[in-house]
Order: structure tokens, then sequence, then C-alpha cells
């Protein structure tokens, strides 16, 4: 420092999130606040509710994210081209509460000759969720590990008590 009073300060260490941090923290977000980050473009669609046996009890809720393929790293393995997703999902209920599901691997395989295709295709992530009774929000990120990017999505769910 050339001037006289001047003081620097800085930091003694930086800690880099890891990709699963950010993953878990963009879900949270978008759980919680309704705040989503869609680099590749995912489309999450709820389907309707379907009542389980007991009066009440809630429903299972079919889900399904639409993947750009578009936007996914594929690398050439042999005749084809792999990609490696990571799905998670989020749900917040009526009292604010959130439960984060496990991460699900999702490996995706396109043939060599259809990589042309790549630009227009989708992968789809189903799984069903159940739910109680009230106003939801759900909540999904899709981790691309091969190039570090993180997508989520949210949507609102009001399931009967019926």
């Amino acid at each position: 420092m050339k001037r006289e009073g001047l003081k620097v300060r800085h930091r003694e260490s930086y800690r880099r999130r890891t990709l699963g941090e950010r993953a878990e923290e963009a879900l949270l977000a978008a759980a919680t606040l309704g705040s989503t980050a869609n680099p590749l473009g995912i489309a999450l669609e709820l389907g309707a509710p379907r009542a389980l046996d007991k009066k009440g009890a809630g429903a299972i809720v079919p889900l399904l994210v639409r993947i750009p393929l578009r936007g996914l790293a594929l690398l050439p393995v042999g005749e084809q081209r792999e990609g490696k997703l990571a799905a998670r999902v989020a749900i917040q209920d009526a009292k604010r509460s959130v439960r984060l599901g496990a991460s699900a691997p999702l490996r995706v395989l396109v043939a060599e000759v259809d990589a042309e295709s790549v630009a227009t295709e989708y992968w789809a992530y189903r799984a069903e969720m159940r739910l109680a009774p009230g106003a939801q929000r759900i909540a999904v990120v899709i981790v691309d590990e091969l190039a570090g990017v993180v997508a989520t999505a949210e949507s609102a769910i009001d399931v009967p008590k019926d």
C-alpha cells in the first residue's frame, strides 16, 4: 500500500461449495421461496391427485420433469453419447415444513446416429409423491454432473381433503 493510513483487510480462506451443496441450496430456495434458476430449460408437470383409500389421508400425485437434451453435456462412449444427471424433489407443506427426497441418479444414453435429434428431444424423469391435504409447493432440482449445471423448477398444488 502506497498511501499512508490505508489498511488491507481480506479473508483468510475461501471454501468453494460442492455441486451437491449448490444443488441442495437451490432446491430449498425453490421449495421455500419459489425462487428458481433454470439454465437447462426443465419443465415440471404435476398430474391430477389420486385420493388414497382412507378419507382425508391425502393423495398420490404424479410428477413429470421434462429435461431438454440440447443443454446437457453428453460425452461419447463407444457408439453412444452418455450424460449423468441427478434429480431430487422437495415438498413444502401448508405448515411450511420442507421434506427433501433422496437424490436419484439418472443415466442418459443417446445413440450416436441420433445425435442430431438431441436439439429437439427431451429426457423424462417420473416420480409419484404422497401428499397430505392442503396447499403444497413442489420443487425439483436437476443436476448435470458432467457440466456442473444446476436447474430448478417449482409448482404449487392444493390437495383436496376428500
